[in-house]
């Protein structure tokens, strides 16, 4: 289990419960290899593709399942500054 994971951050989603522990993991991995450069970028890489896919399957979702606009162009907004 995560240090960081906690229930609250399910959605009820498989893909995106699954999507945002891994997230976490990779945090923490980053967090833990602060002293190994090769490491850390590798860990870097990493994260920067479980995010693109994350963002895009929580984009995807919202549009399958209608969420309200505005509030989908505010998390599409979010995702684009991250």
């Amino acid at each position: 289990m995560v240090k960081g994971w906690k229930d609250s951050f399910k959605t009820g989603n498989k893909l995106i419960d699954t999507q945002h522990y891994y997230l976490l993991v990779s945090l923490e991995k980053l967090r833990d290899s602060q002293n190994a450069d090769e490491s850390i970028l590798q860990t870097l890489d990493g994260l920067i593709e479980l995010l693109t896919d994350h963002f895009t399957a929580e984009e995807d979702l919202m549009t399958e399942y209608n969420y309200p606009s505005d509030r989908s162009r505010e998390m599409v907004t979010q995702h684009q500054e991250i």
